[in-house]
């Protein structure tokens, strides 16, 4: 396993319209989702390639529900079961 950036790596040079928004990047093994830009960003984007869509896109996940406590009977007890501690 090496660190070096390799040859197909080199030969691919990414350039600004790679980077729109909602376009996956591969950058150093590594896959980038730009989702939202800045107003220099838009600018540049409607100057030279003449988008106008820059609706950011949601990248937000949902809340996972939390899980409900078990309680075992023996535990009230004091004693220490294995089962007990999974809660």
């Amino acid at each position: 396993m090496t660190l070096e950036v390799n040859r197909l790596e080199t030969m691919d040079p990414l350039n600004p319209a790679d980077f729109a928004l909602g376009r996956v990047v591969h950058v150093y093994g590594r896959d980038l989702l730009p989702y939202d830009c800045d107003e220099f960003t838009k600018e540049f984007y409607r100057r030279n390639f003449n988008v106008v869509d820059f609706k950011a896109i949601d990248i937000t996940t949902p809340a996972l529900p939390r899980p409900t406590a078990v309680r075992c009977a023996r535990c009230r007890v004091g004693q220490g079961y294995h089962v007990c501690s999974l809660i």
